[in-house]
């Protein structure tokens, strides 16, 4: 289950995912640790989805939408992703491409420091432009 927080309640979700993102930043330096992210959240400006795995906490998501490439598309941007139940990433794949075709992306991107994510992939459709990984969705 995908449980998309608003920012009235993002408070209540913060101590759940906080040490997610303090193990992103420990693991990756990546921006998904930054301690602006919890901000960008608060105000509106990326999104965090929690994810339940049987009822379970199973990890959450931060995205927020952009536009990348040239000529410029809109995308929507994961800019952190953090679980701790295998068995989820396809799932939350699906979900976020959903989630993409619904605001009208045209595909996901996303960056990684981990060499395994890129490999792994890569067999759901991802292809590797320039450091960053993109996905084109079709609407229809």
């Amino acid at each position: 289950m995908f449980l998309l927080v608003n920012t009235v309640d993002f408070p209540a979700f913060y101590r759940i995912i906080a040490p997610g993102l303090a193990e992103i930043r420990r693991k990756t330096r990546s921006l998904g640790g930054n301690e602006m992210l919890p901000a960008e959240i608060g105000a509106g400006r990326a999104t965090l989805v929690v994810i339940y795995k049987e009822d379970k906490y199973a990890g959450f998501i931060v995205m927020q939408s952009r536009f990348h490439g040239a000529p410029s598309k809109h995308y929507l941007q994961v800019v952190a992703g953090y679980g701790t139940s295998r068995g989820i990433v396809e799932a939350t794949l699906l979900y976020i491409e959903d989630y993409a075709r619904r605001l009208g992306c045209s595909g996901v991107y996303w960056e990684t420091t981990r060499f395994g994510w890129a490999r792994r992939v890569r067999q759901l459709g991802y292809k590797p432009v320039e450091v960053t990984l993109l996905k084109e969705i079709h609407h229809g």
